[in-house]
């Protein structure tokens, strides 16, 4: 194989691998999206309750997708740096369409 069949080789399992996290994360944030869970009761510490007039009071509590999403955009600016534009339209494509075909 050619030097510069191998660097284009390697480029695109690059692409494959990160596209793939990249789709991966996105599937499981939207999945997971709708668990709620209290950062209080994991760091062990009392509840908070945020009182603000004429609202019910309120603790710090959060959606799993918050969690796994940063990694998302992480992800996407990666590939973004390696592959421009096109290839971050390319993974976004295919996880929407993913996303779009669980329902």
């Amino acid at each position: 194989m050619e030097n510069n069949q191998l660097h284009h080789h390697k480029k695109t399992n690059l692409f494959f691998i990160l596209s793939g996290v990249f789709i991966a994360n996105a599937i499981i944030a939207e999945l997971t999206g709708g668990k709620i869970f209290s950062v209080e009761k994991i760091i062990g510490i009392q509840l908070l309750n945020f009182n603000f007039p004429g609202e019910h009071p309120f603790g710090l509590n959060v959606i799993v997708g918050v969690v796994i999403w940063p990694l998302v955009f992480i992800l996407s600016d990666i590939v973004n740096e390696y592959f421009g534009r096109k290839g971050v339209k390319k993974s976004a494509f295919w996880g929407l369409f993913l996303l779009c075909i669980r329902f």
